[in-house]
């Protein structure tokens, strides 16, 4: 492990979701043993410029959430075979975390617990993003599912989303998931991702009406949101700040244990789809120094099957909208304020490759790289075709499954 703060650190990230790679297409690609792990994490840091590695772990899913009997089935209802039996099965028997953390150690390269802040999972019955059933959810919002984020009728629950305005949420979040997952492993620090499998709201400002928002905006402005015209904006803003008392309370159980704290956001002052209008407000992370860097473009989850609704404030599954081009908001926005407090600052490749494939926008890794003060670009290990999204994507284009149809 280098023993430089990761902010002053140049090369690239990699994402690797453990769980994806069990599906792999072909089975040597999969790393579903410990020596496959480790010879993985040998090989990446050799073979490329690696600042350090965020490693989507799998033991949450072991110890924190429910999975329903039918993700054991091998074989599924139209009589074709289902990968991911074998994957939720390795997941109880094989550590990922203990073998990455030792890898890296070995390796001598930082790596980061990648967490969740946004997928929650979801009861099995309900509607998902990719209209099949979804096969998990966290055993704390299957007991409490009125901490969902709820719509103006209290009737429609956002699943999978928590509303960070209840205390209980972010303890439960904080102070026993992340602190078990903390506690129990050698990472070097915590990595926050907001994307999530999750079902779009049908608009913008369908959710975000629990007690503790109704109670809150009363007190703060004297008018009742369920009942009364009230301002958005206002209310947006409010539901963000909630948000930002959570990342305060993980920056202090991270600067207990001595670890660095970094987050992956979509590029703007909103978090869209599939999560709503929810301020997102980055600037105060950097300027308070709440985290340690930054990864602009780690995208919700995208594909060609997604329904995003309307009625967003900015919005990168249609192009850019409401947002400058995305080489412009990295380097005028994001670049001098990371600089000016110290807080690293990576581009996410998954955002600049669908703009580029299905939207057309001529970016590349190498127009990425020349933005001053960026310290790299952050990239995924990708089980679709067993393909490695390197910092070669951009001279070397392939078939993305995220293009529309016909194209």
């Amino acid at each position: 492990m280098s023993g430089m703060v990761i902010n002053e650190m140049k090369g690239d990230l990699l994402l690797c979701s453990w769980g994806d790679t069990l599906q792999a297409e072909q089975e040597e690609h999969r790393l579903n043993t410990p020596e496959r792990i480790r010879d993985a994490l040998i090989e990446w840091k050799e073979k490329y410029n690696l600042a350090g590695v965020l490693w989507r772990q799998e033991r949450w899913l072991d110890k924190f959430a429910n999975i329903h009997p039918h993700a054991y089935n091998k074989v599924s209802k139209y009589g074709e075979a289902a990968p991911q039996a074998e994957g939720y099965e390795i997941t109880h028997s094989v550590d990922d975390a203990v073998v990455a953390c030792e890898a890296a150690r070995e390796a001598g390269i930082k790596i980061f617990c990648y967490i969740d802040m946004f997928d929650e999972g979801q009861p099995f019955h309900v509607d998902s993003w990719n209209n099949n059933h979804y096969y998990w959810e966290s055993k704390f919002f299957a007991k409490h599912p009125e901490f969902y984020a709820c719509d103006r009728t209290w009737q429609n629950k956002h699943w999978g989303v928590p509303e960070y305005a209840y205390d209980q949420v972010r303890d439960y979040k904080c102070r026993e998931e992340l602190a078990y997952l903390v506690d129990n492993y050698s990472w070097d620090g915590v990595y926050i991702s907001t994307r999530g499998h999750r079902l779009s709201a049908v608009n913008g400002d369908q959710y975000g009406f629990n007690e503790p928002i109704v109670s809150a905006f009363a007190e703060r402005y004297g008018v009742d949101i369920l009942t009364q015209n009230f301002d958005l904006e206002a209310w947006r803003r409010l539901r963000g700040e909630f948000v930002t008392q959570y990342i305060r309370e993980v920056r202090t159980l991270c600067e207990e244990r001595g670890l660095e704290l970094g987050i992956g956001v979509p590029p703007g002052d909103y978090f869209g789809p599939p999560l709503g209008n929810l301020y997102l407000d980055w600037h105060t992370w950097v300027q308070d120094r709440l985290i340690d860097f930054i990864v602009v473009g780690h995208a919700n989850i995208v594909g060609r099957h997604l329904r995003f609704g309307y009625g967003y404030l900015n919005s990168y599954f249609e192009g850019e909208f409401g947002l400058p081009p995305l080489p412009k908001i990295l380097a005028n926005d994001y670049a001098p304020l990371c600089q000016q407090n110290q807080v690293g600052l990576w581009a996410s490749l998954m955002i600049r490759q669908r703009l580029a494939q299905v939207y057309g926008r001529p970016y590349t890794n190498e127009m990425l790289r020349g933005i001053p003060n960026l310290n790299g670009l952050q990239w995924s290990w990708a089980s679709k075709g067993d393909k490695m999204l390197t910092v070669d994507l951009g001279n070397a284009p392939w078939a993305s499954d995220l293009a529309p149809e016909g194209v």
